[in-house]
């Protein structure tokens, strides 16, 4: 596979206007199947990329050339495998060293790509020397990162809670607890001083294996997609496992009080005025522990 990619990194590095070339995706992490794509990113010297400039300059037979909001991608296959080739300028790499860390999943994972991938080609160092920028930033970023995931996390699992115990809003407590869990994760991989992974690989089984110190994520995991939110039960139960995980994961980042678990005091609890029974469940589960 090496072969085939350096054949192709060999094609593309010819035009002078290519500064560089790197390999991203699950060829880069190890994590391909026999469906995998090979992403292949090519960065240009150029202020604009239209798809007469890779047809006239890249022409591969049968390929397919369109359009995104960032890059322009160039799909085809060869020799087995899929190839997508995606063309940015050099003002993108440019853009993310010097712009504010957001917290979104798109931006993180841009951000991951670029901190992660394999350099294959490049003139005068200059992708390395994003990515080190780049890496630097993030490090000193992520204080200001896991805060802001943090209170993110407490905000929705609180809410989740009222929303199936007292509301019976099953869809609702589902959907928070799914954004909950995600949220729990991004701060699993940067407690390991790890960029969260982009999301079709956050979850598998070979890179949260690559991670220390691991809590019972994967049964959390397992259990969720399971989880029934109208069998109230069910879901205490896994709010006790949710803790656990919690517990593990949030405590190196030093916090002082888990915020969160005081919104279920005795006196707000009171106000709700009905299921006694989950009331005292989570009292128990919150306050006591």
């Amino acid at each position: 596979m090496q072969k085939i990619i350096n054949e192709v990194t060999k094609i593309y590095s010819r035009n002078p206007k290519i500064v560089g070339i790197t390999l991203c995706g699950s060829f880069n992490k190890s994590s391909n199947d026999r469906i995998s794509d090979v992403d292949i990113f090519i960065y240009v010297r150029r202020k604009n990329l239209n798809k007469a400039f890779i047809r006239n300059n890249f022409f591969v037979e049968n390929s397919q050339v369109c359009k995104k909001n960032l890059n322009i991608e160039q799909n085809f296959y060869h020799q087995s495998y899929n190839f997508n080739i995606k063309f940015f300028t050099i003002n993108f790499l440019d853009a993310y060293s010097k712009k504010q860390i957001l917290f979104n999943d798109f931006t993180l994972e841009q951000i991951e790509n670029i901190i992660t991938m394999k350099v294959l080609f490049e003139r005068k160092k200059i992708i390395s020397r994003y990515k080190k920028s780049l890496l630097k930033k993030v490090n000193s970023n992520k204080k200001i990162i896991s805060k802001a995931l943090i209170d993110r996390y407490g905000n929705i699992i609180w809410r989740s809670a009222y929303q199936g115990i007292f509301r019976n809003e099953k869809i609702s407590c589902f959907l928070m607890l799914i954004k909950a869990v995600d949220l729990l994760i991004k701060l699993f991989y940067l407690g390991n001083n790890v960029v969260p992974f982009p999301i079709k690989w956050r979850y598998s089984a070979k890179s949260l294996n690559k991670l220390k110190n691991n809590p019972p994520v994967k049964i959390l995991l397992k259990r969720l997609a399971k989880l029934n939110c109208a069998n109230k039960n069910e879901l205490m139960s896994y709010y006790k496992l949710l803790k656990q995980v919690e517990i593990s994961i949030l405590t190196p980042f030093n916090i002082n009080n888990f915020w969160w678990w005081e919104v279920f005091s005795p006196a707000r609890l009171k106000i709700v005025g009905t299921d006694p029974i989950f009331q005292k469940q989570l009292l128990s589960l919150y306050i006591k522990n």
